[in-house]
């Protein structure tokens, strides 16, 4: 006979390993302490295994525990989504909504169309951490994510809204006292003064396209400064200190105000793309769907870069 599983010990177990705490866990989820400790201890029991090492000071997960996390958190997770599903039926979307997003990006495209949500939907309220890192989406508890990047395979839910093209730029003045000896990327390999990097990725080689079919690989020789947000890149482009590759929305304004201009339009660095990340659920709370489809909408009518 196979016994239906313990869903309430799941989802207090992927509690407990956010929270590194019993106490934590209990206040998360307005329970007591001791219901939090006999839910872990009753799963433990049930599968013959200890889940988490425990000291006086220090609470992790043991290599079984790791091995299981993640269908605890689904478990965790669906659960609050069937809830929020539920609940909401019977009026308006309503919460709170967790969201990350880039830093340049989100408050020069997406900050200023934010008034236009929170007036269409006055009883959500938005929590947004505007950061360049590469959050764990799932982990740190985030309902959606905004990401400008070529995507790894993920678990997540991923909806791709827009192609971003990658230019060359220099400054006006810069061209002027170097422009007529640039004719291929070669020439530039020595005035590429700067180069995203992001953690400890470093890169020192950099490819360029013609085309779908024509490639080449220079190697900037005179890089000054390497950032993971491309936003430090504009003061030093825009005083004649080089060349760089810069993405279509960054550079967007610079361009119309002669700040910057394209430099061999015909090569370009590798597209990157806009994508809305979400956990992968199957059930989405009401609220998170409806500001989903929102910024989609909002992003393919005001991307600089349309798929």
């Amino acid at each position: 006979m196979t016994l239906l599983p313990d869903f309430e010990a799941w989802a207090i177990m992927a509690q407990v390993a956010e929270d590194r705490s019993f106490t934590r866990a209990a206040e998360h989820l307005s329970v007591s302490r001791p219901t939090v400790s006999r839910a872990v201890a009753r799963l433990e029991e049930t599968l013959n295994i200890a889940l988490f090492q425990r000291t006086s000071r220090q609470l992790s997960l043991t290599a079984a525990g790791e091995a299981v996390l993640e269908h605890a958190r689904r478990v965790l997770s669906e659960g609050r989504a069937a809830e929020a599903a539920l609940q909401e039926t019977a009026g308006p979307p309503h919460g709170r909504i967790r969201i990350t997003m880039p830093v340049t990006f989100g408050i020069q495209h997406v900050a200023p169309f934010l008034p236009l949500f929170m007036e269409q939907y006055p009883e959500i309220t938005l929590d947004i951490d505007f950061s360049d890192r590469a959050v764990d989406v799932v982990a740190d508890g985030y309902d959606v994510a905004l990401r400008v990047s070529a995507m790894a395979d993920s678990s997540l839910r991923a909806r791709r809204i827009a192609t971003i093209p990658c230019c060359l730029v220099a400054s006006p003045d810069w061209i002027a006292q170097y422009g007529e000896n640039v004719h291929t990327p070669r020439d530039i390999e020595a005035h590429m003064s700067v180069l995203y990097g992001a953690g400890n990725v470093r890169p020192s080689r950099l490819t360029l396209y013609r085309g779908e079919e024509e490639t080449v690989t220079i190697t900037p020789r005179h890089v000054r400064l390497v950032s993971n947000n491309a936003e430090a890149f504009l003061p030093l482009l825009e005083s004649g200190g080089g060349v760089g590759v810069m993405p279509s929305f960054m550079i967007h304004h610079a361009l119309e105000q002669k700040r910057l201009e394209i430099i061999l339009p015909q090569w370009q660095a590798a597209s990157t793309a806009l994508h809305i990340l979400t956990p992968p659920n199957t059930r989405r709370p009401m609220r998170v769907s409806v500001f989903v489809e929102w910024l989609a909408r909002q992003m393919k009518k005001n991307c600089l870069a349309k798929t």
